[in-house]
């Protein structure tokens, strides 16, 4: 069996910092509240509270994207600040390719863009909603099987 170190590298494009800003639709800068895995798209799903916004309409929250490592997917700390680039289709999505890094090492990337803008607030208020609804359907589905579980219970100790 032939076996490689580079079996599992990622193999990127080469291009300047320019043709990153270019090629991302979406630019931000965030800090990571939450890692979980994705399993329906074969990847983490990343929690980031955005603090700038450089390119693209991204709120203060948002849920990110990232393939597991071994296939490129970028890798990314609880309570570490990132500099993101990612592109949006039917969710953000970034990888290793694209150019996101921690923000201590992102000091050159950051004088090529500039100032920065606060994030929109437009889509924290329909996700807390949705999260809180989801949350409601949760609980009331579990209360219901537990009464149904009892009712059985009550039923057969009856008889």
């Amino acid at each position: 069996m032939f076996l490689s170190s580079n079996l599992h590298a990622c193999d990127c494009p080469e291009s300047s910092t320019e043709q990153k800003i270019e090629q991302a639709n979406a630019i931000f800068q965030g800090k990571v509240v939450d890692i979980n895995t994705n399993w329906m798209s074969g990847g983490m799903k990343v929690g980031i509270s955005v603090e700038k916004v450089w390119k693209g309409q991204i709120g203060s929250f948002i849920f990110l994207n990232t393939p597991f490592e071994a296939k490129c997917g970028q890798t990314f700390e609880k309570d570490q600040t990132y500099l993101v680039f990612a592109n949006q289709k039917r969710s953000i999505k970034t990888d290793k390719c694209l150019g996101s890094q921690p923000i201590n090492e992102a000091t050159q990337t950051l004088n090529i863009l500039g100032q920065g803008q606060e994030p929109s607030a437009r889509n924290v208020k329909p996700m807390m909603l949705f999260m809180t609804a989801l949350t409601i359907l949760a609980l009331l589905f579990l209360a219901f099987i537990i009464l149904a579980k009892n009712k059985n219970r009550n039923a057969k100790a009856a008889n």
